[in-house]
């Protein structure tokens, strides 16, 4: 679900694994894709965090 919720910020590998594409910090539409993304997640996989 990540992969198509936020196709800019995740990928998904030939065996189905999950690749980030975006290890920086983001914000706006990039930030609210994210939290959709999390939200969706089937598996509860992700989360999101601040940055110190």
């Amino acid at each position: 679900m990540c992969a198509l919720t936020a196709p800019h910020l995740f990928d998904q590998d030939k065996g189905g694994r999950v690749l980030l594409l975006a290890e920086s910090a983001i914000n706006g539409a990039e930030l609210e894709a994210a939290r959709q993304a999390v939200a969706l997640c089937p598996s509860g996989a992700l989360s999101l965090r601040d940055k110190p």
